[in-house]
């Protein structure tokens, strides 16, 4: 079944209620002996030597809680390994080869993911604060409750990753595909996002405030119930979008193509629209619009104006104020 290929290995399952803490990591006598020289080296003890992993295989290991700071594991092989709870923090994975991995919880601080494939890779309440990753495959990877905080992602395959209750505060992304991502609830605080797709994807109730969204496609996109309070959205595609019961208000939609958008509910006081296009869109509802606002934008018969009545607005209509309830 289709559900299986999200459903976390047997092996990582949390314990029972009851049972044992996580397990050490069991590891070959020579992976042993590699692994105190490695621990030694973080240290600065005699006889220590920082952990060279590189081109190596790796695959289904379960070295849960393992600490590989800073060690070297440029082109390694992890298929299905078990790194849950691990400390990473520093250490190079460029180019890695990981799908399917397990790295729930673990520790990714400042980590080098250039090039690295982590497709269906478990990432849940992981620490990727500051990790650089350049054309990496993070493909239907799970990142529910992950930290990015200051991360820098280009030109990465993030399709389908869930992503729900991430915070993405202070990253940057560019020409990333995130299409039909979740990020429901996710923190995107003063976050600047740069040509990236955002087709179909999920961000109900998440937060945007003052963050860069430039030049961004987002059709058929869900952001009911976001919070883009001065965020800066230019030139972004939003065709068929729904962002009902959005607070936009002070944010910047300059040449943005709102058609067939729906806009019910939505705060939009102090928007500047500059040329945006609201032809076909549903404003039914939408508060604190002005008539300078109606200025700066197009519309026509398709669109739905506040008060429910179909466009073009005139001025001195009254169509900007929302109808009463019950009219």
């Amino acid at each position: 079944m289709l559900s299986s290929l999200f459903r976390k290995p047997a092996a990582a399952q949390p314990p029972a209620p009851g049972a044992a803490t996580a397990a050490a990591p069991v590891l070959a006598p020579a992976h042993k002996k590699l692994m105190e020289r490695h621990a030694a080296w973080l240290e600065k003890l005699p006889g220590g030597a920082r952990v060279d992993l590189s081109k190596g295989s790796l695959a289904g290991v379960r070295w849960q809680g393992i600490d590989l700071r800073q060690a070297l594991l440029r082109s390694s092989s992890w298929i299905d390994a078990d790194l849950s709870g691990a400390n990473l923090a520093g250490a190079d994975l460029a180019y890695a080869n990981m799908p399917g991995a397990i790295m729930s919880g673990a520790d990714l601080t400042g980590v080098d993911l250039d090039s690295a494939r982590l497709e269906r890779c478990w990432l849940d309440g992981a620490n990727l604060s500051e990790i650089k990753a350049n054309e990496a495959n993070l493909a239907g990877a799970n990142l529910e409750l992950a930290r990015l905080i200051e991360g820098s992602f280009q030109n990465c395959k993030m399709m389908e990753v869930r992503a729900a209750r991430t915070s993405v505060q202070h990253a940057r992304l560019f020409g990333c595909d995130l299409s039909r991502a979740n990020f429901a609830e996710a923190v995107f605080y003063k976050a600047r996002v740069q040509m990236c797709k955002f087709t179909g994807a999920v961000l109900t109730d998440a937060n945007l405030s003052h963050a860069l969204f430039v030049d961004c496609a987002f059709p058929q996109a869900d952001l009911t119930g976001a919070r883009l309070q001065g965020a800066d959205l230019s030139r972004s595609q939003f065709g068929r979008a729904f962002l009902d019961n959005c607070d936009l208000r002070e944010a910047k939609l300059s040449a943005c193509d709102l058609t067939r958008v729906s806009l019910q509910g939505a705060r939009l006081g102090g928007v500047q629209w500059n040329g945006a296009d609201l032809r076909g869109a549903n404003l039914r509802g939408a508060r604190e619009m002005t008539p300078e606002h109606f200025s700066q934008i197009r519309n026509d018969a398709s669109t739905t104006l506040p008060n429910g009545s179909p466009g073009p607005y005139l001025r001195h209509s009254g169509a900007e104020k929302p109808a009463r309830p019950g009219k």
